[in-house]
């Protein structure tokens, strides 16, 4: 539904049009707002790997949300949509898992590799959730 529609429509009247227009102004400002407090923090994991991560402060105190990236992926993937996330009133901390992006680690085999994500990942999570 368009205004124009709204507007040539004989049934609405100028309060419902105008809050329409309010409303649409008010979403179009929002979403282009940048996030008003972005910084990289040190998520410190129980071994002692320093996993890096990226908090999306909100303007106000709220819920948070935790993004971790795909496999092939850093946490800065999760950047646009953590920036509207914040924008809209959500805390969000992105991470890079261990070994990706900037964060410490390494697999030295496949097998290692495989047992991280069994055993380790969790205790990553565990760490970027406190």
């Amino acid at each position: 539904m368009t205004l124009m529609h709204l507007i040539r429509n004989k049934h609405m009247n100028v309060r419902r049009i105008f809050s329409f227009a309010v409303t649409i102004i008010a979403a179009s400002q929002l979403a282009a707002q940048p996030a008003k407090s972005v910084r990289v923090v040190d998520v410190k994991s129980a071994d002692g790997t320093i996993l890096k991560g990226t908090y999306f402060a909100a303007a106000n105190p709220g819920p948070g949300v935790l993004l971790f990236h795909q496999s092939n992926r850093t946490r800065k993937s999760w950047d646009e949509l953590a920036a509207q996330l914040a924008a809209i009133g959500i805390h969000v901390l992105t991470v890079d898992s261990r070994a990706h992006g900037e964060s410490g680690g390494k697999y030295d085999t496949e097998a290692n590799r495989a047992a991280y994500w069994k055993t380790g990942w969790p205790s990553d999570l565990e760490a970027a959730f406190q």
